[in-house]
Formats: structure tokens, C-alpha cells, sequence
């Protein structure tokens, strides 16, 4: 089962140091907060397998950020059954979110990573 379990608006402030380097840049970017979170029954308990938080940027949104997407969270834990084809859903679920992302009229999506750890 897919839910959405968060959505509401927001707004992002610009912060004043950036405003002194950019003075044209916008005062905020507004946009629509989702949590998309994927659930399997397992023995007749919907049991939590899938998150994903995206930040959706519309065209009311001033440039750069107009009619984004930005995937800002994504983690899976390892109850989806059966297990060889839980790389294959992860995968459905993000185009599938893509898809109606453009359909919506997105022009653009991004995918927040964090950088690999510092192994020395």
C-alpha cells in the first residue's frame, strides 16, 4: 500500500547573507512538503518498508527553484517479502513519483545524497 502521510505547504527563507550576495534573489521559495511511505501486510500487520520526504516546487515558486522536484529523504529497511524483489519496488516507487511529477508539469527533479563517508 502506498499513503501519503504528510502534505502540506511551506516556505523556504532566504537567508540574509545570501540576500546580501544575490540582493535581486527572492525573499522565500514556497513549496509543498510530501512524506510517501510504502507499506506491505505481513502476516496481517501493514508493516513500514519504504519513506520517501520530496519538496515539490511549483510554478508559482520564483526561478531557480520554478516547477522542481527535489527527493530529499529516502530509506528502506529490509521486512519487504520477497526480499529479491525489493530493489526492483524501490525502483517502481521513484519513477512512478517521477511520472506524476511530470505530469504535473515538473520540469526538473533532484536527488539530495549525502556524501560517502571519509574512509582513511
Amino acid at each position: 500500500h502506498v499513503r501519503v502521510v504528510s502534505n502540506f505547504d511551506q516556505a523556504c527563507k532566504v537567508k540574509a547573507f545570501v540576500k546580501t550576495l544575490l540582493p535581486h534573489y527572492p525573499d522565500e521559495f514556497p513549496f509543498r512538503s510530501r512524506c510517501i511511505m510504502l507499506f506491505q501486510e505481513l502476516d496481517g500487520v501493514d508493516v513500514l518498508f519504504f519513506a520517501m520526504f520530496v519538496q515539490e516546487y511549483g510554478s508559482e515558486c520564483p526561478e531557480p527553484n520554478r516547477r522542481k522536484v527535489y527527493i530529499a529523504y529516502l530509506d528502506s529497511v529490509n521486512y519487504f517479502r520477497p526480499r529479491r524483489l525489493r530493489t526492483v519496488i524501490y525502483h517502481e516507487l521513484i519513477l512512478a513519483y517521477l511520472e506524476y511529477a511530470r505530469r504535473n508539469g515538473f520540469t526538473s527533479a533532484y536527488i539530495w545524497a549525502c556524501p560517502p563517508p571519509n574512509k582513511r
